[in-house]
């Protein structure tokens, strides 16, 4: 959890802020979304829940999860990894 808070304390105010409003005004939808998404999960993800993890793609076939092995801030401790997982799925989608 200290990495998460040294990572948060460098990240300006105003970002902190967006984000956590974005999060807040997030709600659950019937409609699928409009075009193919994928999902990157990391399984060693202490920050977010497996379940709120598996409810985010939970009926919504256009969202594609693939999980890696990584912490929270996947897209910077596992780059190589998370980019070939973005190659596949636009090559899949596209």
């Amino acid at each position: 959890m200290t990495l998460i808070a040294d990572e948060i304390g460098r990240m300006p105010a105003a970002l902190v802020r967006s984000r956590l409003k974005v999060l807040a005004e997030l709600h659950e939808s019937d409609e699928a979304l409009p075009a193919p998404c994928l999902n990157l999960v990391p399984s060693g993800d202490r920050l977010v829940t497996s379940s709120a993890r598996l409810d985010i793609a939970n009926g919504d076939y256009n969202i594609r999860t693939k999980e890696i092995a990584g912490p929270h801030f996947l897209l910077q401790s596992r780059a190589e990894l998370c980019a070939t997982a973005i190659m596949a799925f636009l090559d899949e989608v596209s």
